[in-house]
C-alpha cells in the first residue's frame, strides 16, 4: 500500500487523526503538568507540606487504579465495542449504564469508608509521622478521596467516547485535570496552603468528568441508573477484569512501599522522587506509550490471521521507533538532569540541595527510560497473541525485585536507591519479556532489529559525547547561574546532540528515519492536492 493511499483510507485516516489528537493533548497535558509542578515546587519546595501532598495521593490512586483503570483498559472497551459491532447499540449503552451505576455505588461506599478510616490507613504510606504531619496527611487524603469517584465515572465515559472514535473530549479531559490543579495552586494555596492544591486535585478530577459529559449525551448515553448487574456483558467485564487487577495491585503496592520508605527518609525525599518521576514521564508518554498503543491493532490483526511476516515486521518497526526516540532521551536526561530540574522546578522554595537530590534520582530513572517505553510494547505483543498471563507474571516478578531492592538500597542511598531499584526492576522486566517472546515466536526479524539497535546505540553514544562537548564549550561563555544562561546551554547541548544523532542515523540509512521523512512528505503532498 502506498503512503498516499494509506492517508486516503478513511479508517486509517480516522485512526491517525485520533492518534494525532491524543498525542497533541498528551504534550499539552504534560506541559501543564510541568507548570503545575513548578508552581508546587516554588511554593512548597521539597519539605514537609509537599511530602504530605504526594503521600496523600497514594491511597486515592490505589483505589482508582485498582478498581477503575484496569476495568476500562482491559475489559469494558472490548465488551462495549463488541455490542456495537453486532449492531446492539441499545444493549451496549445498557451495559455502560450498569457499569456506571456499579462504579458510582462502589466508589461512593469506598470513599466514605476510606474517609472514616483515613487516619489508620495513612500509616500504610507514612508510618513514622506524628502530630501536625499526621493531621495534615489525613486531611489531604480526605480531600483527595473525591478524585477517584469523579475519575471512575469519567473513565466510563472515556471508554464510550473512544469506542465511537470521538477523541477531542477524551483528549481535553487530562488537560482540564491539570488546569483544575493549577487553579487550586494559584487561587487557593495563598489562603489554604497545601490543602488548596488538594482541593485543586478534586476540582481537576471533576473537570475531567464534566468535559466528557456533553459528547457522551450526544452519542446517546443516559445518566439514568441501570441495575442489570447480572447481564452477560456486565459479568464478562468483571471476568476479564481479574488478571489485569492482579497486575495493577502489584504496581500500586509498589507505589505504596516507595511512599512508605521515602517518608522514613530525610524530609523531602518523597517529593524529590515524585518530581523526578514526573520529569522523565514527559518523553515516555509522548513517544513510548503512543507507539505501543498504535502498534497494538496491527499486531493483533496479524496474529489473528497467522500472518507471521507482518507480525514480525509490525513488532520490529514499533520496537525500533520507540528505541529511536527514547534511547537518546535516556542519554540526555542523564546528561542534562541538573539543567532540567533547575529550569522546570528551580524557583522559590525549591533550593539547590533539592535540585541535586532530584537530579540524581532523575539520572537513575533516565537510565531505564527506553526500557519503560519498550515494556508496554512487549506486553501488548503478548496480548495480541491472546496471552494476558505472561506480561502479568513477568510484571509481578519485576515488581517483587523492585520492592526487594528498594528495601536494600533506600536505607543506604536514600531517594537515589529508590530510583536505582526501579531502574533495575524495569530492565529485568524488559529482558525477561523479550527473551520469553523470542522463545515463543521465534525469529522477531532479528537481523533487522540487531542492525537498527546497533546504529541507534552508536548514534546515541556519539550524540551524548557531542552534547557533553557543547556543555563544556559554552561553560565559559554563559552565566549558568542565571535562568537564561542555563536554558541556552541546555538548548545548545540538545541541538548539537540532535544534529549529530540524526546525521549518523541518516548516514547509516536507518529505515525508521527515512520512513518518517517519507511519510511527512507524502502527507504534505496529500494535503496540498
Amino acid at each position: 500500500m502506498s503512503l498516499k493511499s494509506f492517508f486516503v483510507d478513511s479508517k486509517k485516516a480516522t485512526f491517525l487523526t485520533g492518534a494525532v489528537i491524543l498525542g497533541v493533548s498528551s504534550v499539552a497535558s504534560r506541559l501543564l503538568g510541568l507548570v503545575r509542578n513548578r508552581l508546587l515546587s516554588g511554593e512548597f519546595g521539597t519539605g514537609f507540606a509537599s511530602d504530605a501532598y504526594f503521600a496523600a495521593f497514594r491511597l486515592p490512586d490505589f483505589l482508582f487504579n485498582l478498581l477503575v483503570l484496569g476495568a476500562l483498559s482491559s475489559a469494558f472497551i472490548p465488551v462495549f465495542a463488541e455490542y456495537l459491532a453486532k449492531k446492539k447499540r441499545d444493549e451496549a449503552f445498557m451495559v455502560a449504564r450498569s457499569l456506571f451505576t456499579v462504579m458510582f455505588f462502589v466508589l461512593a461506599v469506598l470513599t466514605v469508608v476510606l474517609f472514616l478510616f483515613a487516619e489508620p490507613l495513612s500509616y500504610l504510606v507514612a508510618a513514622d509521622w506524628v502530630g501536625e504531619q499526621r493531621e495534615l496527611l489525613v486531611r489531604l487524603i480526605r480531600i483527595m478521596l473525591l478524585s477517584p469517584l469523579f475519575f471512575g465515572l469519567s473513565n466510563v465515559l472515556t471508554g464510550i467516547l473512544n469506542s465511537f472514535r470521538r477523541f477531542v473530549a477524551t483528549a481535553a479531559a487530562p488537560v482540564m485535570y491539570n488546569v483544575g490543579i493549577i487553579a487550586g495552586l494559584v487561587f487557593l494555596t495563598p489562603t489554604l496552603g497545601i490543602e488548596g492544591a488538594a482541593w485543586g486535585v478534586a476540582f481537576g478530577s471533576f473537570l475531567h468528568l464534566l468535559t466528557q459529559v456533553p459528547t457522551a449525551r450526544r452519542l446517546g448515553f443516559s445518566f439514568m441508573p441501570a441495575f442489570q448487574f447480572f447481564h452477560e456483558g456486565v459479568k464478562k467485564i468483571f471476568t476479564l477484569l481479574l488478571p489485569r487487577t492482579i497486575g495493577m495491585a502489584m504496581t500500586q503496592i509498589n507505589l505504596l512501599i516507595v511512599a512508605f520508605l521515602a517518608t522514613r527518609m530525610e524530609e523531602g525525599s518523597l517529593s524529590q522522587f515524585q518530581y523526578a518521576t514526573d520529569l522523565q514521564s514527559f518523553p515516555l508518554g509522548v513517544f513510548g506509550f503512543s507507539f505501543a498503543v498504535s502498534a497494538f491493532p496491527l499486531l493483533a490483526e496479524a496474529a489473528s490471521k497467522n500472518q507471521e511476516s507482518k507480525f514480525r515486521s509490525a513488532f520490529s518497526h514499533a520496537f525500533t521507533q520507540i528505541l529511536f526516540w527514547l534511547l537518546p532521551a535516556s542519554a540526555f536526561l542523564l546528561l542534562l538532569r541538573e539543567h532540567l530540574v533547575r529550569l522546570v522546578l528551580g524557583t522559590g522554595a525549591f533550593d539547590w540541595p533539592a535540585t541535586l537530590a532530584t537530579a540524581s534520582a532523575l539520572g537513575f530513572l533516565g537510565l531505564s527510560l527506553f526500557a519503560q517505553g519498550l515494556v508496554p510494547l512487549l506486553a501488548r505483543t503478548f496480548y495480541a497473541l491472546q496471552d494476558t498471563r505472561t506480561p502479568v507474571m513477568v510484571s509481578i516478578l519485576s515488581l517483587v525485585l523492585n520492592i526487594g531492592l528498594s528495601f536494600v538500597f533506600a536505607p543506604v542511598l536514600g531517594v537515589v536507591g529508590l530510583a536505582l531499584a526501579f531502574t533495575l526492576g524495569t530492565l529485568v522486566n524488559l529482558v525477561v519479556l523479550l527473551v520469553w517472546l523470542r522463545v515463543r515466536v521465534g525469529d522477531l526479524d532479528d537481523a533487522r532489529l540487531l542492525r537498527n539497535t546497533l546504529i541507534i546505540v552508536a548514534a546515541t553514544v556519539v550524540a551524548g559525547i557531542a552534547g557533553f562537548g557543547a556543555i563544556r564549550l559554552t561553560d565559559p561563555l554563559l552565566d549558568t547561574t542565571r535562568y537564561l544562561g542555563l536554558a541556552l546551554q541546555a538548548f545548545a547541548a540538545l541541538g548539537v546532540g540532535a544534529l549529530v544523532y540524526l546525521s549518523i542515523n541518516r548516514l547509516f540509512k536507518l529505515e525508521e528515519l527515512s520512513g518518517m521523512f517519507a511519510a511527512a512528505r507524502a502527507r504534505f503532498r496529500f494535503k496540498r492536492s
